[in-house]
């Protein structure tokens, strides 16, 4: 086939641009092609320097649709002193402005020359060597994945394009975006080091490192969420943990595949294999000193980027009612402690299913002056204490979570006016009992005493599965609910650990020591061989 003339008349101008903008792409292809034979047969150290390699505005728009077209992206064009074309991009607000002149425009301008000349005249491994040694910042990465280099601009750090060159540099220039290291806002100490986690991975895991000073601690970063990209590490002594448990929980992470994280209980939830899952299966804590306990009785910890909490894999349920505090007391008193508090966590449960049972079943294994003020305080109720109870319970949580949810300015006045105002109406008007309201309060309170918040949300919800049972069936169906909360129990696994354990598979120095804590000098060490 002929090809058409751009001079010929007949044609539009439209079409003769368009033969003229292809005769000039074909004279340019051709150029390149002699520049590159004259190239490999005169100057074969040049080869890295490729003319093939896309112009440097064409990868520029192809990272910015890596990156996405947004405003908040800048970029800086640099020319060195021959000539040569570069391109600076860096995430408005991400980047520090100051970092990007210091470690980067300062040093480029002091060593423009001796950039250009191994441009031109060295390797590409030289011109890597050069730009690590003339700038200042603690990182200098080539990378020829246009991904990373997305992913590091828009993580902070600035991108060094090069006319010619076939890969691109990454500077560390990332400027402080997170709260220095303060106190705990959930957890709250009694005793032991007031730093806590924050937001940022590298300050979180750096607490971790500040503690741990063995040679066998170990930190694997993954990415998780296709939008997020969120940064996961997993930490670990590897002379303590054991490779079946770490292995898992390394395979578990890599196999969640969503779109994005935010925080570390999602990630917890992620990673259980089921979906009926009632029970938490991981502790999350915001002190590093807890972790850190962890990482030595041969636990993994989780560091997730933007999250001030960490996951500790695996966790069994004992380990929900032991505080830090317990280890920096003596042992006898801190093994009172938390015996009260597993009491506690089975009064919050079973009370209010008891108070049914006695007052619709078997009111007789009352002594007499107990059953007469138990009749005396139901005796203008108008419905059975099943519905009382329910009424009662869900005016509590109602209270409990509008205290949590509410406003700071308004959050002290909501226990006042519902404590006492909806209480006292509830006795006046005989919709309650005293002796209900009394269990009710004893149930809301002490579902809080466990060390580790997520279990005593689920209290919040525990307490109903025995009152329904007890209010249909009485001591029979208290006894069924447990039965069956207890084969639910001993089925469940953390990171393949059962969750009874060490009480069921039976282990007795450290069923001692979760339930009683044993003095420091005969608790379990525990070393993988």
């Amino acid at each position: 086939m002929k090809p058409k003339n751009p001079f010929n008349r007949e044609l539009s101008d439209k079409e003769k641009n368009v033969l003229l903008h292809e005769l000039e792409l074909d004279c340019e292809t051709v150029q390149a092609g002699v520049q590159d034979l004259i190239g490999i047969i005169h100057g074969p150290q040049m080869a890295w320097v490729k003319n093939q390699v896309p112009e440097l505005d064409t990868l520029y728009h192809a990272l910015m649709n890596s990156v996405g077209l947004s405003d908040d992206v800048s970029s800086r064009p640099w020319f060195f002193p021959q000539g040569t074309k570069a391109r600076i991009v860096t995430i408005t607000g991400m980047a520090s402005n100051s970092e990007v002149v210091a470690v980067l425009l300062n040093p480029l301008s002091r060593g423009g020359d001796v950039i250009e000349k191994v441009l031109h005249e060295g390797s590409a491994a030289q011109l890597t060597e050069t730009l690590q040694n003339l700038l200042t910042a603690t990182a200098v990465i080539p990378s020829m994945d246009l991904a990373q280099v997305a992913y590091a601009i828009s993580s902070g750090q600035s991108g060094l394009f090069i006319e010619g060159v076939d890969m691109a540099y990454l500077i560390a220039t990332a400027g402080p975006k997170d709260r220095p290291v303060g106190k705990t806002s959930v957890e709250n100490i009694l005793r032991g080091p007031l730093d806590a986690f924050n937001e940022n991975i590298d300050t979180s895991v750096a607490l971790l490192r500040r503690r741990v000073h063995d040679s066998a601690f170990r930190v694997k970063i993954y990415q998780v969420g296709t939008g997020t990209q969120t940064r996961v590490g997993v930490c670990s002594i590897g002379s303590r943990v054991k490779p079946a448990v770490l292995a898992q929980i390394e395979l578990a992470v890599k196999e969640i595949h969503v779109d994005a994280i935010t925080d570390s209980g999602q990630l917890a939830q992620l990673m259980n294999p089921g979906w009926l899952h009632a029970f938490p299966l991981a502790i999350s804590t915001e002190r590093p000193d807890r972790a850190t306990m962890a990482l030595f009785d041969g636990r993994v910890v989780l560091v997730v980027d933007t999250s001030p909490f960490v996951i500790i894999l695996p966790s069994v349920y004992v380990d929900f009612f032991q505080a830090m505090e317990d280890r920096y007391v003596p042992w006898i008193p801190a093994a009172g402690v938390r015996i009260l508090r597993l009491v506690a966590d089975h009064i919050a449960a079973l009370a209010p299913a008891l108070y049914v049972v006695v007052a619709s079943f078997n009111p007789g294994i009352l002594t007499p002056p107990f059953e007469l003020v138990m009749a005396s305080a139901r005796a203008l109720v108008p419905y059975s204490p099943l519905v009382e109870a329910i009424l009662v319970l869900v005016l509590t949580d109602i209270l409990i979570e509008a205290t949590i949810r509410s406003p700071k300015v308004v959050g002290n006045a909501v226990p006042i006016v519902g404590g006492i105002i909806i209480g006292d109406v509830l006795t006046k008007t005989h919709l309650a009992s005293e002796v209900m309201l009394v269990v009710g309060a004893l149930a809301a309170i002490t579902q809080f005493t466990a060390a580790e918040p997520s279990i005593s949300t689920f209290e919040r919800l525990n307490k109903y599965w025995f009152l329904i049972w007890a209010g249909f069936l009485g001591f029979y169906g208290l006894m069924i609910a447990t039965a069956l909360e207890l084969a639910y129990l001993a089925n469940l696994e953390s990171a393949g650990t059962p969750y009874f354990s060490p009480i069921a598979p039976f282990q007795w120095r450290e069923a001692l020591d979760a339930t009683f804590i044993l003095p420091p000098r005969w608790r379990p060490r525990k070393v993988v061989e």
